[in-house]
């Protein structure tokens, strides 16, 4: 019996960085990115489903990643709060992530993973609710442990 398709919140640029890793192939994810992203910046492995209808920001630019716009910040309230999302991943994009992360749902903040480059802030998103930190490197692996807690 094949597992349930999860859903995705990608709060970051650029999937292709730290989803393309064969690992997540059998993870059966769809993913809803943040901004729209050139076709080159999804190169994603098999089995994983880009719902590019449901981008959140869908005329946001590269920047809106660095400077989170009030729309943005209520359109990640608003998704999370549905219901429809299982997990959330965000960048920590020299801390505009921390904006990002005061608008996730209090009930997805145990699903969600703060992600950086080397070194997360851990101290601005633990009062929020947050534990699940990692690097862009290590997204992989934490993102198949958080799957496992959930299926």
């Amino acid at each position: 019996m094949a597992e349930p398709m999860l859903t995705l919140l990608y709060l970051d640029s650029d999937c292709r960085i730290t989803l393309a890793n064969d690992e997540l192939a059998g993870a059966n994810l769809q993913v809803i990115p943040e901004v729209n992203s050139p076709r080159s910046f999804l190169d994603i492995p098999e089995g994983i489903i880009i719902r590019e209808d449901l981008v959140i920001d869908p005329f946001g630019d590269r920047d809106s990643v660095y400077q989170p716009t009030t729309p943005l910040l209520e359109k990640i309230r608003e998704i999370t709060e549905t219901g429809q999302i299982d997990l959330v991943v965000i960048g920590n994009n020299l801390g505009a992530g921390i904006a990002k992360a005061r608008h996730v749902a209090r009930s997805l903040r145990r699903r969600t993973i703060i992600m950086a480059n080397s070194w997360v802030p851990v101290s601005d998103y633990k009062p929020l609710g947050y534990t699940r930190f990692t690097k862009r490197d290590d997204l992989h692996i934490q993102l198949l442990e958080l799957i496992d807690t959930i299926r």
